[in-house]
C-alpha cells in the first residue's frame, strides 16, 4: 500500500511565514543602514545638507515626489556624492526621521516631566501641545516624513521602535501617580502620543498651521483623556508610590 503523504500541522505554513517575515524584516534594516557617517567637517555639512533639503522637499512635493535624484538636485550635490552615504532614499527618510526624533523626544521629555506627581499637569499638556506645534514649524517636512514611516514597509519597524522606546518614558511618568499598572501606563502613553501627533498632523496639513481651536481642542481632549490616572489638582502624590491596580 503506498504511504499516504503526511498532512501539515495546524499553522506550520503560518509560522513558516512569521519565520520568513522576520529574516525579511532583519535584511530591510540592514539595507538602511549608512554606507558610511561623514566624520570630517566638510562631510557632515554635506550629510546635513542633504537631509536639509530632503525636509524641504517633503514639504513642497509629497512623499511620492521625493527620490535620491530629486534631493542631490535640491540639495546640490552629485548623485555619486548622496550614494556615498545612503543606499537608497528610504536610508534618508530614516536618517531624517532620526534627526528630528531627537528633538521630538527631547521637548516630550522637557515638556511632560513630572506630569505623575504634579498638581498641575494640564498646565504641562498645554505646554506640550503648543511645543509640539512650534516644533513642526521648526523641522520642514515632519508630517510627510511621519506618513512616510508609518505606510512604507521598510521604515515601519524604526518608526513603531520609536513610539515604543517614548511611550515606555511616559508610562513610568504616568505610572507615579499610582492609579495604572505598567502595562496599562504604556497603552495610556502611546495613546496620548499618537493622537498628539496625528492631531498636530491635520493641524499642519489641513489648516497651515493657523487654527488656534484646533490646538485648543487637543489640549481639551488629552487633559480629559488623563484626568482619570492622574492627580486632581491640588492633591498631594509622594513621588515613587507603587502602583494599586497589578
Amino acid at each position: 500500500m503506498a504511504a499516504k503523504p503526511r498532512r501539515k500541522l495546524p499553522g506550520a505554513a503560518s509560522t513558516g511565514g512569521r519565520a520568513v517575515a522576520k529574516r525579511a524584516s532583519r535584511k530591510r534594516v540592514t539595507d538602511l543602514d549608512l554606507r558610511r557617517a561623514p566624520l570630517q567637517p566638510r562631510g557632515q555639512a554635506t550629510f546635513e545638507h542633504i537631509l536639509d533639503a530632503t525636509a524641504k522637499l517633503l514639504d513642497r512635493l509629497g512623499l511620492e515626489g521625493v527620490n535620491t535624484n530629486t534631493i542631490a538636485r535640491a540639495a546640490g550635490v552629485n548623485i555619486a556624492t548622496l550614494y556615498q552615504y545612503f543606499p537608497n532614499k528610504q536610508a534618508v527618510l530614516l536618517a531624517l526621521f532620526q534627526r528630528h526624533l531627537q528633538r521630538r523626544t527631547g521637548a516630550a521629555r522637557s515638556l511632560l516631566g513630572g506630569i505623575g506627581s504634579s498638581t498641575n499637569w494640564p498646565d504641562k499638556i498645554d505646554a506640550f501641545v503648543e511645543g509640539t506645534a512650534r516644533l513642526r514649524a521648526e523641522l520642514p517636512g515632519t508630517a510627510a516624513l511621519l506618513q512616510s514611516m508609518r505606510i512604507d514597509p521598510e521604515l515601519r519597524e524604526h518608526s513603531l521602535r520609536a513610539g515604543d522606546e517614548v511611550s515606555a518614558w511616559l508610562a513610568d511618568e504616568l505610572a507615579v501617580a499610582g492609579r495604572l499598572s505598567r502595562d496599562e501606563a504604556r497603552i495610556v502613553a502611546r495613546c496620548t502620543l499618537e493622537a498628539n501627533s496625528t492631531l498636530i498632523d491635520v493641524w499642519q496639513m489641513a489648516f497651515g498651521g493657523r487654527n488656534p481651536a484646533l490646538l485648543a481642542e487637543v489640549k481639551q481632549m488629552l487633559c480629559r483623556y488623563l484626568a482619570p490616572y492622574l492627580p486632581a489638582p491640588g492633591t498631594r502624590v509622594a513621588r515613587g508610590r507603587s502602583a494599586s491596580r497589578k
